[in-house]
């Protein structure tokens, strides 16, 4: 049985603690990390012990990853992570063509060798973004796709929001699959800042 995971960005705007003690009510055993619960590692691997959680994979930016795996490293060891994706690009850094997704995706797929070459599983976290054509008609998500080291973590609800059938590109990419995110949706026109 695959292993079902907690995003704990869902809970961002809630103490970690608290939480922690709702999930484990309910019953789950493994959690997804993101950048804020990096700050003091060894503090968030406590309150996961206490609560008797893993956490198998973890979201880190793009620019630590490149700038500084070392310290990738140092927290998903401390941490347990097993899988590090990267799991965003700010519009102001997004390619709007072929040519920059390629050369995107050639950092991308660069920035994970010492994360692979420790061992550890690495990929691409999806948005809306990289499934909407280009002016050029091309897709993100297919220049990233041209790096078989670089696998992907599909966002299914993202995939619908950009206008696909999320089942056309688990398909597709079922070998390359680390993870996936399942998530309802907001009715068109409420939530529109995706906040919660």
């Amino acid at each position: 049985m695959p292993t079902i995971s907690y995003q704990l960005y869902t809970s961002r705007n809630w103490p970690l603690a608290d939480t922690l003690d709702m999930l484990e009510r309910v019953g789950f055993e493994a959690v997804e990390g993101f950048g804020p619960l990096f700050e003091d590692p060894a503090a968030t691997r406590a309150l996961l012990d206490a609560h008797e959680m893993t956490m198998p994979t973890a979201h880190f930016a793009f620019d630590l990853v490149a700038g500084d795996p070392a310290k990738v490293l140092d927290i998903a060891r401390t941490l347990g992570v097993q899988t590090v994706i990267v799991p965003f690009l700010a519009p102001d850094a997004r390619p709007n063509d072929k040519a920059g997704w390629e050369a995107f995706a050639a950092r991308l797929a660069e920035a994970g060798k010492p994360i692979r070459d420790a061992g550890l599983g690495y990929g691409w976290h999806n948005h809306d973004f990289e499934f909407k054509p280009n002016a050029d008609g091309s897709l993100g998500i297919e220049a990233i796709a041209a790096h078989p080291e670089v696998g992907f973590e599909l966002d299914l609800g993202w995939i619908y929001v950009a206008g696909h059938n999320p089942a056309d590109w688990i398909r597709k990419y079922a070998d390359r699959l680390l993870a996936v995110h399942i998530k309802d949706r907001a009715a068109e026109g409420e939530n529109a800042d995706e906040d919660g």
